[in-house]
């Protein structure tokens, strides 16, 4: 799967990667330093698919991908009552 990203960023037919950040830290870095080298923007993401986690989780997240080196920070949620 990282090999993936990385040809994908290689081709340079993309602006965008997009990498769950719950990957393995050098899994991520290695897909940063590819993006980066390729002059695509990497988006770390974090998908929870059985419910929406609290505010202050998901804050800690949008952190995480910072930290990370992420250029964009995406969390995919699934709501159940407003």
């Amino acid at each position: 799967f990282v090999a993936c990203n990385i040809a994908v960023a290689a081709s340079r037919v993309v602006d965008f990667i997009d990498f769950e950040m719950g990957n393995d830290p050098d899994h991520i870095r290695s897909v940063r330093d590819s993006t980066r080298a390729q002059g695509a923007r990497l988006i770390l993401s974090y998908h929870n698919f059985g419910y929406t986690p609290g505010r202050e989780f998901l804050v800690e997240r949008f952190l995480e991908a910072e930290r990370l080196g992420a250029d964009v920070a995406k969390v995919a949620v699934m709501p159940r009552d407003r």
